[in-house]
């Protein structure tokens, strides 16, 4: 058992890893001499990777999901309520009722609505996809918004699934 202050100095015990390391060393010893049993500690290896962290990250991430179609719909709408009909269509709630704009992924597992502002791009305030939707020129239906956007969405899983054969490859 080990105190967490001196009780001569009052002072904080201090510890680094090196530190614990000999502690350990220290209790096994004692726990040999005593004939008690002493604890294998198998190497600590961490659960993951941070790229592995980052891979999972970017596989749920409900913020890169609603950027793309916002992306995608900014360069195929002419008006804002356009916008609102095919993000529906693409599975992307819209709700500009109340002070904030906020994003919702229909059929997938999120739970919490995204504001406007929490997508850390400008362009992506409501103010600003009105503006940019209102330069457009060329209008699109519904239909071929869904189309194209499939068309889009095979095309990146095909390249992922180029990317990982290489990973799997090396």
């Amino acid at each position: 058992m080990l105190n967490a202050t001196d009780p001569l100095t009052l002072n904080k015990f201090q510890q680094n890893k090196n530190d614990l390391e000999r502690l350990k060393e220290i209790s096994d010893r004692i726990s040999k001499e005593y004939g008690c049993k002493i604890i294998v500690r198998p190497e600590q290896k961490l659960g993951n990777s941070h790229k592995n962290y980052l891979v999972y990250l970017a596989q749920i991430s409900y913020r890169k999901e609603i950027k793309n179609k916002l992306e995608f719909l900014m360069n195929h709408s002419h008006t804002w309520e356009d916008f609102k009909e095919k993000a529906s269509a693409l599975n992307l709630k819209v709700d500009d009722t109340k002070k904030y704009t906020t994003y919702l992924l229909e059929g997938s597992e999120q739970t919490k609505k995204i504001r406007d502002r929490s997508l850390k791009n400008d362009k992506f305030l409501k103010e600003n996809l009105k503006e940019r939707i209102e330069k457009n020129t060329i209008g699109y239906s519904v239909e071929e918004v869904v189309k194209l956007w499939n068309d889009k969405e095979s095309i990146q899983e095909k390249n992922q699934e180029k990317e990982i054969s290489i990973l799997v490859e090396d």
